[in-house]
C-alpha cells in the first residue's frame, strides 16, 4: 500500500485588532461604517502530501458580521520556505517534511495556521540500504478456543499469553520451544472471580528476564471493570513474582460516559526501572471527540510511582494532534523519546456509538514526546481514503526500525490486519498484509526478534488464536 503522508492543519490563532479603517484598507482607505476585525485561513485540518499543492483562502470578518474574500489582497508568508512555500495567491507547495506557520496579513490584522508537512512514500528518502526487503511467512500456529494472543520471544522460548474462551474464560500461557515445534509448559494465570468477573483483555511487555502483564476483568452483572498488573519470570515455570491488586475500577465500555477511564486494551511500556500502563478516556468517536489517555507508572516490583508529589496518574491529551475519542493505541520509549501510535478520525463531525467504530474512516498518527511528555512532532504514518485504520495494538522498535501492526477495514469490502515497518525517520520500508476475515473481528499483536517478526491475531468465527511467524529477508 502506498503510504500517504498527510499534512495536518491546526488553526492556531486568529488575531484581532482595533482600528478606524474600513474595507478599503485596515486603518485607512475608504470610509465605511464596518471595520475588519479578523482574518481566518481555510481549509483547516486538511491533508496535503509533498509533491502536490494546496490552495488556501483568507476570509475577512467585519464589525457588521459580514465577510469578504481577502485571498488576493492579503500578504501570505511561510515561516520556513525550505519546508513549504506560498505564493501571492495563497497556493502552498510542500517541499520537505517539517513544520511551518502559514500566515495571511492585511495591515494590523492577521490569521495563521500551523502546517505540518510530511513526505509521501514516493517522495521520501528511503533507507540507504534497508536490511529488510520482505517478510516471508514460515509458520502458522493455531490455539483452539482462544482469543487475543500476546507474544514474547526469548533466545530459547516463545511465550504466548491468551484469553481462553471455552469451556470457561481465563488468561492462560503456553510456552513453546524457540522453533514453536513443541509445547514446553502451560499454565492458567487468571480465572473468573465472583467479585471481579471474567477475564477480558490482556497486553504484555518484557524487559528481558521478566514479563509484565496488564489485564482487565469485567463483572457483566454490575457493568464494572477492573484493571490489574502482574509480573512473571520468563522461564518454563512462568512464576508470578509481583502483583498490583486492583489498579483502578471503571465502567464497562458499553455503558461508559464522557470522561470515564476505560480499562480495556491497556497499553504497556517499560522505561528503565519503571513500568507504565496507558488507558483511554471516553469521548465521542467522531472528529469532535477528545483524544485523551491516562498513564500510570510502577516500579518493576509493581509498587505505584508518582509522576510528581501526590500525582498518581498523568493525563496525556493529544486532542491538538488527533481527532476523535482515544482508541486502542500503543506506546514505547526508544532513542530518548516516548512514541505513541494512535488512531485519528477523518470521518463525520458528530457521532457517539461504539457499535459503529469500524464505519468511521480513520488514519494512523505517530506522536513523539520528550521525557517530560512534551510533544516534539507528530505525523500521519498511514492513511488510505475510505478505510478505517486503527486498533494499533502492536508497536515495537529495534536499533534501525519501527514496527506497527493494526487493522485495515472497509466495511463490506475488507477486514484485514497489516504489518508496517519504518526506518527511524519514519520512511516506510514495507507493508505486509497477513490476516483477513469475511466477518467478525481481528485483534493484532506483535513481537520482533533479530531475524523474525511474530504477529498474533484471532479468527473469531473459528474461535481460535493465530500466530504468524515471518522471516526477515
Amino acid at each position: 500500500m502506498k503510504l500517504r503522508m498527510i499534512v495536518s492543519v491546526l488553526l492556531v490563532a486568529t488575531l484581532f485588532a482595533c482600528g478606524g479603517g474600513g474595507r478599503g484598507s485596515d486603518n485607512g482607505g475608504s470610509n465605511t461604517s464596518s471595520e475588519l476585525v479578523s482574518i481566518a485561513i481555510t481549509p483547516s485540518n486538511t491533508s496535503v502530501t509533498v509533491g502536490s499543492t494546496q490552495q488556501f483562502m483568507a476570509t475577512g470578518t467585519y464589525s457588521d458580521n459580514s465577510t469578504q474574500d481577502l485571498t488576493s489582497t492579503v500578504t501570505w508568508t511561510s515561516s520556513n520556505s525550505a519546508v513549504a512555500t506560498v505564493n501571492i495567491s495563497g497556493l502552498v507547495t510542500p517541499v520537505s517534511a517539517g513544520l511551518i506557520t502559514l500566515a495571511a496579513a492585511r495591515g494590523a490584522h492577521s490569521g495563521s495556521t500551523t502546517l505540518t508537512v510530511l513526505a509521501s512514500t514516493s517522495n521520501s528518502t528511503p533507507s540507504s540500504d534497508p536490511d529488510i526487503q520482505s517478510l516471508s511467512l514460515s509458520k502458522t500456529i493455531e490455539i483452539a478456543n482462544a482469543s487475543r494472543p500476546e507474544i514474547i520471544v526469548t533466545p530459547d522460548r516463545v511465550f504466548i499469553l491468551y484469553l481462553s474462551i471455552s469451556p470457561s474464560r481465563s488468561f492462560n500461557v503456553v510456552v513453546y520451544d524457540r522453533n514453536m515445534s513443541s509445547v514446553v509448559s502451560t499454565a492458567v494465570l487468571v480465572s473468573t472471580d465472583p467479585t471481579y468477573g471474567d477475564p477480558t483483555d490482556i497486553r504484555v511487555i518484557s524487559d528481558g528476564p521478566y514479563l509484565y502483564a496488564f489485564y482487565e476483568t469485567c463483572n457483566d452483572a454490575q457493568n464494572k471493570t477492573y484493571l490489574f498488573g502482574a509480573k512473571y519470570t520468563l522461564d518454563d515455570t512462568f512464576a508470578r513474582t509481583a502483583y498490583t491488586g486492583v489498579i483502578t475500577q471503571s465502567t464497562k465500555f458499553t455503558v461508559a460516559a464522557e470522561g470515564d477511564e476505560k480499562t480495556d486494551d491497556p497499553a504497556p511500556m517499560v522505561n528503565g526501572n519503571e513500568v507504565y500502563v496507558m488507558k483511554r478516556i471516553k469521548s465521542t468517536l467522531a472528529q469532535s471527540g477528545a483524544t485523551r489517555y491516562r498513564l500510570r507508572k510502577f516500579s518493576k516490583n509493581f509498587q505505584p510511582v508518582d509522576f510528581s508529589a501526590g500525582v498518581t496518574a498523568y493525563d496525556l491529551d493529544l486532542s491538538a494532534y488527533a481527532d476523535g475519542e482515544a482508541r486502542q493505541a500503543s506506546i514505547l520509549f526508544a532513542d530518548g523519546y516516548y512514541y505513541v501510535t494512535v488512531q485519528t478520525a477523518v470521518g463525520p463531525s458528530s457521532i457517539n456509538n461504539d457499535n459503529v467504530v469500524w464505519t468511521i474512516p480513520a488514519s494512523l498518527l505517530m506522536v513523539r514526546m520528550d521525557p517530560n511528555f512534551s510533544v516534539k512532532d507528530s505525523r500521519i504514518v498511514s492513511a488510505e481514503a475510505g478505510y478505517t485504520e486503527g486498533y494499533v495494538t502492536g508497536f515495537k522498535s529495534d536499533s534501525k526500525y519501527f514496527y506497527l501492526t493494526y487493522n485495515h477495514v472497509k466495511i463490506g469490502t475488507e477486514f484485514s490486519s497489516v504489518i508496517k515497518i519504518f526506518d527511524k525517520t519514519w520512511n516506510e520500508i514495507l507493508t505486509k498484509k497477513y490476516a483477513s476475515v469475511a466477518a467478525g473481528a481481528l485483534r493484532p499483536s506483535l513481537e520482533v526478534s533479530t531475524n523474525q517478526v511474530f504477529a498474533g491475531n484471532i479468527d473469531e468465527a473459528a474461535l481460535k488464536a493465530m500466530i504468524y511467524i515471518f522471516e526477515k529477508k
